[in-house]
């Protein structure tokens, strides 16, 4: 894996166990204390996660009404905050990427992901989440 990508990977999972962290901590300073925490990674890395957090921050509600309405089936409540919280960061890179982050790799990274952080049903699930998702975008 190169450098750039492997930094994105760094920042796609330090950005995942932020959020995770998050969904029982959502205070204003557990936020800006995340947004400090990221010391080993590189200057390039936690410029993206802090590009990632931000972001998801700022259109965690589009964001999540496209997930309700692709995952009719699965509402999210019912979603594993790991599972839930990979989407998130995959759907919030296919829509403000700009052409960044090509939607093939935005699946592609969140399966990877899934495959270290979650379930033997994760992988699965994500994709076919993630796969519908692109093609209504």
């Amino acid at each position: 894996m190169n450098q750039k990508k492997n930094e994105k990977r760094q920042a796609r999972e330090a950005t995942l166990k932020f959020l995770y962290k998050n969904e029982f901590h959502k205070d204003k300073q557990s936020y800006k204390m995340a947004m400090n925490e990221h010391d080993s990674l590189s200057e390039r890395a936690q410029d993206y996660v802090n590009k990632l957090l931000e972001g998801i921050r700022k259109h965690q509600m589009e964001i999540d009404d496209i997930i309700n309405q692709t995952s009719q089936s699965w509402k999210m409540e019912r979603m594993s905050l790991i599972d839930l919280n990979i989407i998130r960061i995959a759907v919030y890179e296919m829509l403000y990427s700009e052409g960044e982050v090509p939607f093939k790799v935005c699946i592609n990274e969140a399966v990877e992901i899934a495959k270290t952080y979650g379930t033997a049903d994760s992988t699965q699930f994500i994709n076919g989440v993630l796969d519908k998702i692109s093609q209504r975008i």
